[in-house]
């Protein structure tokens, strides 16, 4: 302490007060210099190993700990640890005297690049670490750390690939043989998300049950309503609205447990307003859609870098369902600059379907087919199928335009093969409408009365008002078409109920013209 007081006074060292406490730096004159004297004194690596032991035992020991309740000083506690810890991983696999250091000082390192939104980092360490487990650490609570940072990193910065999901399973395996409950939660909702990026409908509403179950037995209210969010976003996908919205409901109930969550709690960063903003709209509440989505993307926008994107991408689907292009081009060049800011490549390629999308919709065909012709390959290769059956519709319709009805019937014939052969998904109902619409622009008039049949059939079974509507007015006018006044008179009585159904939805609330399609976009293709 004497030596450290002389350095003050002398100005050698600087200091500031820090709370109750103070902090000491050292100057980088000073600090260039004492680097230097550490090797020349054979004491370089001693004081390396007890830095990197430092870090790592307080990273641990965060990992348990609450922390600042304050999220702008928890944030700038854990930044001030970022440097500290990039010196001690390099030195550690650097130096063969690291070697015992590295697997417990990479898995606490990287769940902090992970809260700090570096997931191109934590992806780098997580997998050279496991790289170097040896077989005492293998099934270790650190594996379990690095198999879920892995996974979960690798999808948001590369692809959805199957060494995310080996990574995620893996990390499951471990925390349930554990009994690391937190950690099982953390995983499952990695899986579902793994499986809603990927179109693997048909796992979501398992994997959602199960971190259910599992939030029951913690008992934690925030990881309860966590769970709801995933349940309903699961029937969302899934193609169920109205188990969806009964979900998201519930888990907005605890809406502020969730927003109090800390970056490092298990139920982090799920925001059920997401998912109800499509929801609504499917289910003939357009207006109630867009009063939930624009706090999204506003003030209340998700702190969390990739629920940041999510609010983005989804906002933009529900702009584009209402015909509001503006808004998705807006939406587009903000995900567009924050998937390039922290290096969200997948991101990018969504960002670009967006893009095309409001092309094809403002009459801009070509361009917009050319860059669908590049971003879909992207997605495909990516495993990223999530927005690739609504960019594959709208390249359906931009090359129908276009007069090229057989390449658009092939398209969108493809995406309803992939569709149905994960079970089916929300948009199944839109899909088939659009054969039919094709079928019908061809002339075979049967086949699209059979499309468009299905098409209502299941919209009615999901519980989706909106694609009902649109479906109900194709039939109005594929009767008109057909021939007959009877036929479309019954068609257009068919009709009725379900506009008053959107109209006495609308006047819950809401204000606009059902008959004109108002807010559901109804009048275009898309």
């Amino acid at each position: 302490m004497h030596a450290l007081e002389q350095l003050v006074a002398k100005s050698l060292v600087s200091t500031q007060p820090d709370g109750a406490s103070r902090r000491y730096r050292l100057l980088d004159a000073t600090r260039a210099y004492a680097m230097q004297k550490l090797p020349d004194g054979g004491q370089a690596d001693t004081i390396a190993r007890r830095h990197a032991l430092y870090v790592q035992r307080t990273l641990e020991a965060a990992m348990t700990e609450p922390g600042s309740p304050d999220q702008a000083a928890r944030a700038q506690e854990r930044s001030g640890l970022l440097a500290d810890a990039r010196a001690a991983l390099a030195w550690s696999y650097a130096s063969a005297d690291g070697a015992g250091l590295r697997v417990p000082l990479a898995g606490s390192c990287t769940r902090l690049f992970v809260e700090l939104s570096l997931l191109n980092e934590a992806r780098v360490w997580s997998d050279r670490a496991l790289a170097t487990l040896d077989g005492a650490e293998r099934g270790s609570k650190w594996e379990l750390e690095l198999q879920s940072t892995l996974g979960h990193a690798f999808m948001f910065t590369e692809r959805n690939s199957e060494q995310a999901e080996a990574a995620l399973r893996r990390g499951l395996e471990i925390a349930e043989a554990l009994g690391d409950h937190a950690n099982t939660f953390r995983l499952l909702s990695r899986l579902n998300m793994f499986y809603r990026r990927t179109g693997g409908y048909r796992h979501l509403v398992p994997t959602a049950r199960h971190a259910e179950r599992i939030a029951r037995l913690i008992g934690d209210t925030a990881g309860v309503a966590c769970s709801k969010a995933l349940l309903g976003v699961s029937y969302h996908l899934a193609g169920d609205q109205v188990e969806a919205q009964a979900h998201l409901d519930e888990g907005l109930r605890d809406d502020a447990a969730l927003r109090g969550t800390r970056p490092g709690h298990f139920a982090y960063s799920r925001t059920p307003q997401i998912p109800l903003a499509r929801v609504l709209w499917l289910r003939g509440f357009p207006d109630h859609a867009l009063e939930c989505i624009r706090p999204l993307i506003g003030a209340a926008a998700p702190r969390d870098v990739v629920m940041h994107c999510i609010a983005l991408c989804w906002s933009a689907s529900v702009f584009g369902w209402v015909g509001d292009w503006t808004s998705v081009e807006t939406m587009t060049a903000r995900l567009t600059a924050h998937a390039s800011l922290h290096g969200l490549a997948p991101y990018e390629a969504v960002a670009a379907g967006f893009r095309a999308q409001t092309m094809i919709a403002r009459g801009e065909i070509a361009g917009g087919i050319d860059l669908l012709r590049t971003a879909l390959p992207r997605l495909h290769a990516d495993r990223y199928e999530l927005y690739a059956s609504s960019f594959a519709a709208d390249l359906s319709q931009g090359l129908a335009a276009l007069g090229r009805l057989p390449e658009a019937q092939q398209v969108l014939h493809e995406t309803i093969a992939r569709v149905e052969q994960e079970g089916g998904a929300f948009d199944m109902p839109e899909l088939l409408r659009l054969r039919g619409e094709l079928e019908a622009h061809s002339g075979n008039l049967d086949a699209a009365e059979a499309s468009l049949l299905a098409s209502a059939t299941l919209a009615e079974h999901q519980g989706a008002l909106s694609w009902q509507l649109r479906t109900e007015m194709s039939l109005a006018r594929l009767r008109d078409r057909q021939g007959g006044a009877k036929s479309a008179r019954a068609a257009r009585q068919h009709l009725r109920p379900i506009l008053r159904g959107v109209r006495d939805r609308r006047s819950q609330g809401s204000a606009g013209d059902a008959e004109s399609g108002g807010g559901l976009n109804s009048a275009g293709p898309r």
